[in-house]
């Protein structure tokens, strides 16, 4: 408690309060939550979903407003005119609402549209174009950015989507 901080010990005294700020201040309030959401979901059947399973589980599937999210969408090295893009919003407009929500998690890191709308992601959803011909798509959530490569065909681009917000998501 009255221990100077010193170059020595800095690095110990950034632990010490990291830990009392994250786990001991809050300990009786986080053991409050557990124990009631604990009671609405056993803690065995918890581990049966990862992360991005439970955050749908909780909030349910999201209507993700495709409008919204196409009039707040960026380019980078790519237009709107772009075959490619408009390939990617006919697929987009073509998925069920669980793949929109994994779409949406996949370039954001959630798969919840903010109260305010697409306008509201900071920085904006921007589709950037991949350095690669016909791979899969990538995301960087940070960012919010999809790297989508250049394909030959609507079937290729539709494939290849719906296996990176699938298959990268297990």
């Amino acid at each position: 408690k009255n221990v100077p901080v010193t170059d020595q010990n800095k690095v110990e005294y950034l632990l010490c309060l990291a830990d009392y700020r994250l786990h001991q201040k809050t300990k009786k309030q986080t053991q409050h939550f557990c124990a009631g959401f604990y009671s609405l979901i056993p803690k065995e059947l918890l581990n049966l979903f990862d992360e991005q399973e439970l955050e749908l589980l909780i909030s349910g599937l999201p209507g993700i407003p495709i409008e919204d999210m196409r009039r707040h969408t960026r380019y980078d090295r790519y237009s709107e005119e772009d075959k490619v893009i408009k390939w990617f919003w006919i697929a987009v407009e073509n998925l069920n609402e669980s793949e929109r929500a994994r779409l949406l998690q996949f370039i954001t890191g959630s798969s919840q549209v903010p109260t305010e709308g697409f306008a509201a992601f900071q920085p904006n959803i921007t589709i950037s174009k991949g350095y690669t011909v016909g791979g899969l798509p990538v995301s960087h959530t940070c960012f919010n950015r999809i790297d989508l490569p250049h394909y030959s065909s609507y079937d290729q681009l539709q494939t290849k989507l719906l296996m990176a917000i699938t298959e990268c998501a297990e």
